[in-house]
């Protein structure tokens, strides 16, 4: 048997990547910087920032002409003092903050999570686990906002819109090792909550991306997060002002429960199998249900449909697959999948004939939704990023496969390939990190937060113990400017 390991890439949030990359929209910002005259600067509290920095920033915009909004085109030391003033930035110097800015992809407001996917790429651990260790789990919203309103100040001071690289399709996210369905915030007195729609509003104004929202499904007796999640889609089912949202309703045989099932049909436990499978797919079934309001809902930065299905599963070549890997396969995921439609139909059956429906008005819409749930349903993705050693575990050592395919070797100075990396997360703590979703990488920047100093749970996958310093930020922003001379 011979599994091809050269079709598979590293899981990445940003999964509709192709469908957009040649779309012919642009990126759109409701930001005021990108309209600003090239030849004015002004500041708010200009009298804490360095006149040295204010008169380079006048002078790199109009060398830089058209191109005058892209912050990595900048010397970031001559910039240094633009963060004076800003709290959440105390600490830190300015090519610190530009080089956060310029990889912010995941702001962690939670971690940890109950579903166990064994393919999860940040391998998160349960809440009972963070509270176990005594780790700092969750963000509070006063440091959030703190962190949104520094955002803000930097792009006011530059006087564009420091987050926008250029790219067509540019997205963030508000997790990194929890489901979006858990993720709410509360303000410090609880007097307010602050759902997922609501702090994703925030992070949009200011950065102009699409942002995502990825769920794996909750317990079903959960009635507090159920209400959540009805709310959430009501609110943004009915409003055009939450257009900027992508939501991922993610089914695949590696959850913990349908992992289980797996498990004991390898021992023969045919009926506890056939039980949890049923759990599985019950479970699976309320999530679509009650994100079928978003089924006519566009995401309108990327011209495409708000509400996406990512079914992944296993490929493989031969019929000599091993049997504790076959439960993972496409081919028999499938037939789970065919379960899930069937209940989905049966849902929207009974809310259609019910007194009071939630969802389905009338014949014609049943179906039209159904037809696109099925055609959901169909598209299984077999390429799996093989970072979590929970799923690396599942295969043989004689499966022909070669770790260093999904870990390179590290060929070059740690510094110059980990600070390279595109994708940067903030955790609870403040912590700042970048990574290739194969390898993490952690830097000296650690913004203001009330967690600042408390412990986290480790960062995954695989996280290095070497340390990006300011002093090789500041040499990475030269190497990149000589580029372009």
């Amino acid at each position: 048997m011979r599994i091809n390991f050269s079709n598979i890439t590293l899981y990445n949030r940003s999964l509709n990547y192709n469908r957009y990359n040649n779309s012919q929209n642009t990126l759109r910002y409701d930001t005021k910087y990108l309209s600003l005259p090239k030849d004015t600067v002004s500041f708010q509290k200009s009298s804490e920032i360095p006149p040295s920095a204010i008169k380079y920033l006048k002078q790199r915009r109009k060398e830089l002409g058209e191109s005058y909004n892209d912050l990595e085109s900048y010397d970031w030391k001559k910039l240094e003092g633009l963060q004076n003033g800003i709290e959440i930035f105390e600490d830190l110097n300015f090519p610190q903050v530009a080089y956060l800015i310029t990889r912010l992809d995941e702001i962690a407001l939670l971690r940890g999570c109950n579903n166990g996917c064994i393919h999860c790429y940040a391998d998160a651990k349960t809440p009972f686990y963070m509270k176990s260790n005594h780790y700092a789990d969750k963000i509070d919203f006063e440091d959030y906002k703190n962190l949104i309103d520094g955002f803000k100040e930097i792009n006011e001071r530059l006087d564009f819109n420091a987050f926008n690289d250029g790219s067509k399709y540019q997205s963030a996210s508000l997790f990194h090792d929890a489901d979006s369905s858990m993720i709410y915030l509360q303000d410090e007195n609880k007097n307010k909550t602050y759902d997922y729609a609501d702090l994703a509003k925030m992070l949009y104004d200011v950065t102009g991306r699409e942002i995502l929202f990825d769920t794996a499904g909750w317990n079903l007796n959960d009635k507090n997060t159920q209400k959540r999640m009805d709310d959430l889609v009501q609110k943004i089912a009915n409003s055009d002002e939450y257009d900027f949202m992508q939501f991922y309703i993610s089914i695949n045989p590696f959850q913990k429960i349908y992992n289980k099932s797996v498990e004991s049909a390898e021992k023969g436990d045919i009926e506890t199998a056939k039980k949890l499978r049923e759990i599985y797919t019950d479970r699976m079934a309320n999530v679509i249900f009650t994100f079928s309001p978003l089924i006519d809902k566009k995401n309108t930065i990327a011209d495409y449909d708000m509400l996406d299905m990512l079914i992944r599963a296993l490929s493989y070549f031969g019929t000599d697959l091993s049997p504790k890997l076959k439960g993972y396969c496409g081919n028999k995921f499938s037939n789970v999948c065919n379960e899930i439609v069937e209940k989905v139909e049966k849902l929207y059956t009974q809310d259609l004939m019910s007194d009071c429906p939630k969802v389905i008005k009338d014949e014609n819409q049943k179906e039209r939704y159904l037809n696109k749930i099925q055609d959901l349903a169909k598209d299984i993705r077999c390429r799996i990023g093989l970072t979590n050693k929970k799923l690396l575990s599942k295969f043989d050592k004689n499966d022909s496969y070669e770790l260093e395919d999904m870990f390179p070797k590290r060929m070059y100075d740690f510094g110059w390939r980990g600070i390279n990396f595109r994708k940067g997360i903030i955790d609870v703590n403040g912590k700042f990190y970048v990574t290739n979703e194969n390898e993490t990488y952690p830097t000296d920047i650690v913004l203001n937060y009330k967690n600042k100093g408390k412990n986290t749970a480790p960062f995954e996958p695989n996280l290095r113990d070497d340390i990006i310093t300011k002093e090789m930020i500041e040499r990475y922003n030269e190497k990149q400017l000589q580029k372009m001379r």
